[in-house]
Formats: structure tokens, sequence, C-alpha cells
């Protein structure tokens, strides 16, 4: 009988057998955009295209078993879009191939038939970008802009209006649980179907072009003035829509996406929510907060309205945030995303909601690090608020930082005197290699932070 039993097993038809389920495969249009998803040894990773390119992104979707396949030559045809749940269309450039007709039409077929379309655009027409996608956009029924998203404070991020963060959402799969999204310096999308938007107090600063383009930078800005004519916010920066069975999400920012600045805000989050709509599999959303990479997770506390972090601005600490970000998962939001291994700080003066307060406290309860960056002398609002729920602090100096450690709380808070030394002007942004004294800022800074994680977590293993 036993014998019996087996050979029915084997004799089953494969159609009898559990399938295996398909992976999901993105494909990555480097025909008529640039991704430099890769970098080679011969490649200078500080060149500002391959410092903000979507490497992060994409492996954020790979880790969780998505599979990416670049085009690199020829066309994107039906052959080639055979098998793929969304198509990946990055900004397009002005030196590279123009989309064929065929290709429009075997790009429309696969979004009719249910494939997923990303499209990044970005501010102006830089690039020449807006020309270029014009043509398959109209076939897809969307249009493309030739303006500059403009911002007015409070949101700004810096003096300048093209870095600012979004608030205002549209309820959609693509927006869920997105608070805001930071922009340096984007563009404006189709508003019939704006997911995201600017305030009202925005404009859309149009390109300043001459003829033949003669003295114009790829660029195209415009001039950073509300001109007669010039529409009035809100202005979408995000946009998703249905067509035939397929979805079409279009951002208007490559950096948005890019590795400096997809861990601030939600920005990561946007994206896994798009991907995760247009290859219609939830999974790749519900990862969680967006960190790229496996192992200890450093949270920065943002406030969006006095931005430090992601200000590009003099007193800014954009620089900051990007050198660290190469070494360590470093994410900064004003919403601390759940059981960071440290929680960075910029200053003692913060007013914390109630809500991320109680999250300091129970993450110093769990034994895990705090670190500021720089205080007053006197303590501030945030070091009173500490001591007001674990009880006044035993202090001590370690190599001229204050450390704080409290009676209801295991872990420890340290307390630094470097922020001046390490705003914007003092350090190099993320396109631009930085000197020996900028280095050792940095890395000093890396050493403390990874110092107080490691301690943290032998504290956790010890034997109690």
């Amino acid at each position: 009988m036993v014998l019996l039993a087996l050979a029915a097993v084997l004799l089953l038809a494969p159609t009898d057998r559990p399938k295996p389920e398909a992976p999901v495969r993105i494909l990555i249009d480097s025909i008529h955009a640039h991704n430099f998803l890769r970098i080679a040894a011969n490649d200078d990773p500080f060149s500002y295209h391959r410092a903000y390119g979507l490497r992060r992104a994409f492996r954020a979707l790979e880790v969780q078993g998505v599979r990416t396949q670049e085009a690199g030559s020829g066309r994107i045809d039906d052959a080639r879009l055979a098998g793929v749940r969304a198509l990946f269309i990055n900004l397009v450039s002005a030196e590279l191939p123009a989309f064929s007709v065929p290709e429009i039409a075997a790009i429309k077929r696969f979004v009719l038939r249910g494939g997923g379309l990303f499209v990044v655009t970005d501010h102006s027409n830089c690039y020449y970008h807006a020309h270029k996608l014009a043509p398959l956009m109209e076939e897809l029924g969307m249009r493309v802009t030739t303006e500059t998203a403009a911002e007015r404070g409070p949101l700004t991020l810096g003096a300048g209006n093209g870095w600012f963060v979004a608030v205002d959402f549209a309820k959609h799969p693509v927006t869920r649980g997105l608070r805001a999204v930071a922009l340096q310096t984007g563009g404006t999308v189709d508003d019939r179907w704006a997911m995201a938007r600017t305030t009202a107090r925005a404009w859309g600063d149009q390109w300043t072009s001459h003829p033949f383009g003669e003295g114009d930078t790829p660029g195209h800005y415009g001039n950073w003035k509300q001109d007669p004519g010039e529409r009035t916010g809100p202005l979408g920066v995000v946009a998703a829509r249905t067509l035939g069975q397929g979805r079409i999400v279009v951002v208007a920012d490559q950096n948005l996406l890019g590795d400096p600045f997809i861990r601030y805000a939600d920005n990561g989050r946007l994206w896994l929510n798009a991907m995760a709509w247009l290859t219609r599999e939830p999974r790749l959303a519900a990862a969680g907060p967006f960190t790229g990479a496996v192992g200890p997770r450093v949270a920065a506390y943002e406030e969006y309205r006095a931005s430090l972090w992601g200000n590009s601005g003099s007193k800014g600490l954009f620089n900051l945030f990007a050198a660290l970000g190469r070494h360590v998962p470093l994410c900064a939001a004003a919403d601390l995303p759940e059981a960071p291994d440290l929680i960075l700080f910029a200053h003692d003066g913060y007013d914390l909601p109630d809500a991320t307060a109680d999250a300091v406290v129970d993450h110093l309860r769990r034994g895990n690090p705090v670190v500021i960056l720089g205080s007053a002398k006197a303590p501030g609002s945030l070091t009173r608020m500490l001591a007001a729920r674990l009880g006044e602090p035993k202090v001590s100096d370690e190599s001229g930082n204050r450390v704080a450690t409290y009676p209801r709380g295991g872990g420890r808070l340290v307390t630094l005197k470097a922020l001046e030394a390490l705003r914007n002007p003092r350090l190099a942004p993320p396109e631009r290699k930085p000197t020996e004294e900028q280095r050792v800022l940095v890395d000093a800074l890396l050493v403390l932070l990874r110092d107080e994680m490691t301690r943290a977590a032998a504290g956790r293993q010890a034997p109690r």
C-alpha cells in the first residue's frame, strides 16, 4: 500500500502540484535615461549623478525578492515587457535616444493590459525631459509641464524656494501612511491625478529659454519670481492614475528618490507604496519604514517647519545627513520609526509632541542610546522633559561630551558640543569629495554613534 501511494504521488500531473509563485519583475529603462545603479571601480562616487543614483530605492525592493532587469540598449518592445509587472522610466535626458513610435505603442499596450508604469520627471524642462516625454505621456492621456514647483515658507528647506516639504495628500494606496514628502527642486504633474500637492502659497516657475538654447544651462531654470501668467498653488508633485487595466505613477523630482534623500521624511515610503500599487504586491508597502539596509538604524528627529537635517541653507545639516547616510542607515523624519537602535537630535531645544516624547522615553528605558549634537550651557527643553519623566540623571564627562544616565531608564543620553562644526558650510555636499578635515569630523561622529549602539547591544545581552 505504501508503494502504491508513493507511485500515485509520483504520477501526479505537473498541474496538480503547487506552482511556485512567480517573482515580481521590474524593467528599468536605461535606454532613454541614466540610472547609475552600479558604481564601477573607476567611477567617482561623489559626482553629482552617481551620488544621487537610485541604488537604495531598488535595493529596498530586491531584498524583498523583487527582480530588477536593466535595459541598456535597443528598444522597449512587447518581448522585453513580457512577464514584467512594472516599467520604470527615470528622468530622461537629451543626449539619449528619443522614444520611437513603436516603443510608445508597446508601452501603451503594456499599461492597458495591466502593467504598471513609474515615470520620473523634474523641474522646468531640465535635460529637455518634458519635450522628450510629451509624445509618450500624450498617448497615456497625461500632460507634462515645463515649470518648477516653487514653494514659500514655512515648509521650505532652506532659504530658497525649490527645496520644500509637501504635506497635502489625497487618499490613495500610493499615499497610505504618508505625512510628508520632500523635494529638492522638482517639477509639477498633471493636476487631474495629483496625489501630493504644494500649499496654496506655491507657484509654477516657468523655465527660461533662448533661441537654440544658446546661453542656457541643461537645467533650464526659471527666474524664481512669480511672473504674470505663472500658476499659483496648490500644485501637484506626485500623480497616480489607472488607464485601462494598468496603473501609472509620476513623481516630479528625481532627487526625492536619490540615495541622499530617500530616507528623509516619507520619501522611501512613497516609493514602496507606489511600487506595491503598480506591481499589485501589497507586501512591498507593508515592509515598514524605509531603511534601505539591514543593520543598526539611526533615527534623526526633524521638525519640517524648522528643518535642519533636510535643510540646504547655511544653518542646515543636510550635508551631514548625506555623509552619515553613506555609512549607516540614517532616517530623518518628524515621526520616529519603530524600534531604532539610536535616536539623534540636532539640538536640545525641541519641545516634542507627547507621542514622540513617549517614544524617546521608551527607547531609553529599553537601554538604547540618544545623542544630541549640541546644546546651550543650561539644560534645554528636551533634557528637562527627560528628567521630568525618568528622574534626575547622573551626569559624567567623557572626552568632553556630557553623558547622562537616568534612574528609570537604562539608555545613555550623550550630548556633544559639535553642532556648529557640522553645519552645511563646514562639510562637503553629497556631490563633492570631502577634504581630510571634513572626513575626520564625520568619522569621529560615526565612531561615537557606533560605539553607543555597540555598548547598548552588549548591555542588552549581558546576563542579569
